[in-house]
């Protein structure tokens, strides 16, 4: 795959600030076909230092709530600043993804690059503490990993996924729950 947007920010400076794999590729992998509208308010939940969160407003027009509960607020705003956003384009929050203070059906999606495992190991967590966010009709996309028609389910020894490969028996479909027919609306490419 070729990564047109990505590539565009193979920066020095962007590139410091990178912890695993590249995330902005992740995220356009992640959105290769999608139809979030420009304009749409989305929440890039585990957004770290915010470098998704600029690609997001920068290559596809989102207004962005850069949502992690780790990273300081503050000191993301002058980054997105750095990167010539303002205060309307990307608003920082410290946000913890299992007690969202956002008003119900507030964003029009929800994006998670890298960072759902940390937080989304409950299997009643999409349903129950992340989709009420998320307005009828939006999308969710969380995770990099397909986790629009999956849901990882780690044994109770495990903190994170190493590897896709390593975990053949933890992906557990959730194609019955109510969440999913949104899910397929927002990426058709699914399966």
């Amino acid at each position: 795959m070729k990564y047109p947007f990505s590539e565009k920010y193979n920066t020095p400076e962007i590139l410091a600030k990178i912890m695993g794999p590249n995330p902005m590729r992740l995220e356009e992998e992640l959105l290769t076909g999608h139809r979030i509208p420009a304009g749409s308010v989305v929440c890039d939940l585990g957004s770290g230092q915010g470098l998704t969160s600029v690609f997001l407003a920068r290559e596809y027009g989102f207004t962005v709530y850069a949502a992690d509960l780790w990273s300081d607020p503050e000191e993301n705003r002058r980054f997105f600043w750095e990167m010539g956003l303002s205060d309307a384009e990307i608003i920082p929050v410290k946000v913890d993804a299992a007690d969202m203070p956002f008003e119900k059906e507030f964003f029009d999606g929800v994006v998670s690059t890298d960072s759902y495992n940390y937080f989304g190991r409950d299997p009643d967590y999409l349903d129950e503490k992340l989709l009420p966010f998320v307005k009828k009709g939006g999308y969710p996309s969380p995770e990099k990993y397909s986790a629009l028609i999956r849901s990882v389910r780690l044994p109770q020894n495990r903190n994170r996924l190493s590897s896709l490969s390593s975990w053949p028996n933890c992906w557990v479909t959730i194609a019955a729950k109510p969440s999913i027919p949104r899910c397929r609306s927002a990426y058709p490419h699914a399966t």
